[in-house]
């Protein structure tokens, strides 16, 4: 289970390494002010229309240098929960990051944003998503609009994040939401890589099957559900499926649909599949990640 693929090239894997994890520039505008569970309404709890805020929510904008914000919205960029190789960082680390911005656990939390220099796209705001799951943040919902929806819902505009004062984030780890290699290695659990197929053809997990992210998604947003039910009906839901890219970060979309679904999925990347490809002799951590390349 250890050995890669047979004919990869060291041409093909240094490609692979290279790729950045954040999403792919020139990618479609999103439509994520539209996303909807149009068919199955009780999906609705993790979304949020601009007009449903209320004062005690506290808005979450994971965009890298953004330049409008819901008043009174916090700002981390969603790069910074990852290391310079894509790794993401230690829980230490991530609950001080939060906590540093003012937010505890039990706070009613709300992620806006986008990765606008990189063409944007809901994956960031579903990773987010899935990081505070994994910390254990129960009410975490994601915005729905974009800067144009939030005026016309009423919200008033900042160009500016807030700012408040430090809290003590707790977590309580989620660990059957993220998958270790010794997991994956295992061979119990379905493995699903989610990357375009192009990379999927170049080297991949052994006995991986591809669905591409992107078939969860209509114009940026998410599907309808008995969509989503058609595009997986090939995976088993008596047993785990691990989703992967390339650090996990549009794999974040797929991990939502499934869980939503009813599988239980797991968040997992082929970063951490290289690592620990002894024979390779990279030092994948030391790799600089790029989020317009």
């Amino acid at each position: 289970m250890r050995q890669l693929i047979v004919g990869m090239t060291l041409a093909m894997l240094i490609h692979i390494l290279l790729l950045s994890p954040f999403p792919a520039a020139g990618q479609a505008p999103s439509a994520f002010g539209n996303a909807s569970w149009a068919g199955a309404p009780d999906l609705d709890i993790a979304f949020i229309r601009p007009g449903e805020i209320s004062p005690s929510d506290i808005v979450l904008d994971i965009s890298p240098n953004a330049t409008a914000y819901v008043e009174g919205a916090l700002n981390i960029n969603y790069e910074d929960f990852l290391d310079r190789g894509g790794a993401l960082k230690p829980v230490s680390e991530i609950a001080m990051m939060l906590g540093d911005a003012g937010i505890t656990s039990n706070d009613s939390l709300i992620i806006a944003g986008e990765c606008m220099p990189c063409g944007g796209g809901p994956a960031p705001s579903f990773f987010t998503y899935w990081l505070l799951k994994y910390l254990g943040h129960e009410e975490v919902r994601m915005l729905l609009g974009d800067a144009d929806d939030w005026k016309a819902a009423g919200l008033n505009i900042s160009h500016e994040p807030s700012v408040r004062a430090k809290a003590d984030y707790i977590t309580s780890i989620q660990a059957d939401l993220l998958a270790t290699y010794e997991f994956v290695v295992a061979g119990d659990a379905q493995i699903l890589d989610a990357r375009p197929l192009r990379d999927y053809e170049i080297g991949s997990i052994p006995g991986a099957v591809n669905i591409p992210y992107e078939d969860a998604l209509y114009n940026g947003s998410m599907k309808r559900e008995e969509e989503l039910q058609e595009i997986f009906s090939g995976l088993e839901k008596d047993r785990a499926v691990v989703v992967y890219t390339n650090v996990g970060i549009e794999a974040a979309i797929s991990w939502f649909a499934l869980e939503q679904l009813g599988y239980d999925a797991r968040l997992y990347s082929w970063r951490d599949w290289l690592v620990n490809q002894p024979q390779l002799g990279f030092e994948l951590a030391e790799i600089k990640a790029e989020p317009n390349p």
